[in-house]
């Protein structure tokens, strides 16, 4: 018979176990139509919350409680209530990313996001970069626009005023294209769709894999430094991770003091 010890630990891992089960259950819902092009409401957004972080204010977006940017007119698709970098891993993200690239000598100009989806993980890093142009791609046409909505209601608030926005429905592929000869900082986070499971992240897997996007980028003409930023996540398969860091220039990386974010995303940043 187990202990008291020995059951408290049992079911804390039964606990875990149907969390884990509920969110990646959750998560096939939002990325499945219907739902993946649905637009929620306040009410299924705080269920997204609580299915999938286990509190209904998870979805916090350009700095706002789910609430608040819903009063001000903001929405999302369902695939975004999944996809889009919460404000505090982005805002985390972003400020680190800064950090490094200042101490590195390096200011940012541009910064471009090829899978823009919401924006919210572009919006952070303008703010923390204080880059003068922004420029986010999607070839979700209806993610696009309700973005480029988004980012128009954000102005109302005064927030990126000094900003030069380009949002382009256009593949990422394109995204060459829009980098000039400046410091640019690239947004690397395709979806990541079968690419997560149970094994963790691998970056060879998602749609389209990491190193194509990677060799693109390389490719571009441009005589200005370009960075690439890869959101991860700290359940990662290790083989994607070196493939990567064998083939550029990783800079390095801060981990959260905080237990909930150094639990729940990590960064790769390289010099391309």
């Amino acid at each position: 018979m187990f202990g008291m010890q020995e059951a408290r630990v049992a079911l804390a891992h039964d606990v875990n176990d149907t969390r884990l089960t509920g969110y990646f259950a959750s998560r096939q819902r939002l990325l499945t139509p219907p739902w993946d092009g649905k637009q929620l409401t306040i009410g299924e957004i705080r269920r997204a919350g609580q299915d999938l972080a286990g509190d209904s204010n998870d979805l916090r977006i350009f700095g706002m409680a789910p609430v608040a940017w819903y009063a001000l007119g903001i929405r999302i698709l369902g695939r975004t209530a999944v996809e889009v970098t919460r404000d505090r891993y982005a805002e985390f993200m972003a400020k680190s990313v800064a950090h490094t690239l200042a101490s590195n000598g390096c200011r940012i100009s541009d910064v471009i996001d090829p899978f823009v989806g919401s924006g919210n993980l572009l919006y952070h890093l303008l703010q923390a970069t204080m880059a003068t142009r922004g420029c986010g791609l999607d070839i979700n046409r209806d993610i696009l626009t309700l973005t480029e909505s988004n980012f128009s209601r954000l102005r109302l608030l005064r927030r990126l005023r000094h900003t030069r926005l380009t949002f382009q429905p256009l593949d990422w592929s394109q995204s060459p294209s829009y980098i000039e000869n400046r410091a640019t900082l690239v947004v690397v986070c395709p979806p990541w769709g079968d690419a997560f499971d149970e094994a963790g992240l691998d970056l060879r897997k998602t749609a389209p894999p990491v190193p194509n996007v990677l060799r693109t980028l390389r490719g571009s003409e441009r005589s200005g430094p370009i960075f690439a930023l890869i959101p991860t996540h700290p359940s990662m398969v290790t083989e994607s991770v070196d493939a990567i860091k064998q083939d550029y220039t990783a800079l390095s990386t801060i981990k959260s003091d905080d237990p909930d974010i150094f639990e729940r995303i990590d960064y790769i940043l390289l010099r391309l």
